[in-house]
C-alpha cells in the first residue's frame, strides 16, 4: 500500500492480530507500556505448549513507528517472534526493537494492586468518580487467576479493562 502511513494505533492493533493468530487465541491482555505496546498471551489454546502460561511481548515505539501496519504480522513471523516467546516463558519477555530481538527479565510479581501502585489506584479511581463510571479491580497473580477474572469481568459486564505495569 503505498498510502498507507506510520499509524502507531493501527500498528498495534496489526500486532494483536498477528499474537491472536500465532496463539490460536483471543485471550490477550495488551496496551501502551512506557515506550511500546505489550501484549501478553494467555496460552491455554496454544496448541504448540502443553503448559498454561503467560507469555509478553512488548513492541517499543521504534519499531512501531519503523514500519507500517501490512508489514508488521510479516516481520514478526520472519523474526520467529512467537517461537522466542514460547521458549523464554513466562519469566522473560521479548522485546521487538528496530533491529532485531532482545530478552529481558519480567516484572516482579504483583504482590497486591494496593501495595504497588497506590498513587496509580487513587488516581484512577478519582477519575472514575469524576466521570461516574464504576471501577473495579481485578487482581491476576499467575495465569491460574485468569479464568476467573476474565469470567468475573463477562459476568459484570466490563466496558473496559486497564492493566497497570508489574501485573505480571
Amino acid at each position: 500500500m503505498p498510502d498507507e502511513t506510520h499509524d502507531a494505533a493501527s500498528n498495534a492493533q496489526a500486532a494483536v492480530r498477528w499474537a491472536e493468530r500465532e496463539f490460536a487465541t483471543t485471550n490477550l491482555i495488551h496496551g501502551r507500556e512506557g515506550g511500546g505496546y505489550s501484549i501478553i498471551v494467555r496460552t491455554s489454546d496454544d496448541p504448540l505448549l502443553a503448559v498454561n502460561q503467560l507469555l509478553m511481548v512488548t513492541l517499543l515505539d521504534e519499531f512501531l513507528s519503523d514500519h507500517t501496519a501490512s508489514e508488521i504480522a510479516p516481520l514478526l513471523d520472519n523474526w520467529q517472534v512467537g517461537q522466542a516467546m514460547r521458549e523464554v516463558g513466562r519469566s522473560r519477555r521479548v522485546v521487538v526493537t528496530t533491529h532485531g530481538l532482545r530478552v529481558e527479565a519480567r516484572c516482579r510479581p504483583l504482590e497486591s494492586l494496593q501495595s504497588t501502585h497506590p498513587p496509580l489506584l487513587r488516581e484512577t479511581e478519582a477519575t472514575a468518580r469524576a466521570l461516574r463510571l464504576q471501577l473495579q479491580v481485578v487482581e491476576v497473580r499467575d495465569s491460574t487467576e485468569l479464568d476467573s477474572a476474565f469470567s468475573k469481568m463477562t459476568r459484570d459486564r466490563a466496558g473496559a479493562l486497564v492493566v497497570m505495569r508489574d501485573f505480571v
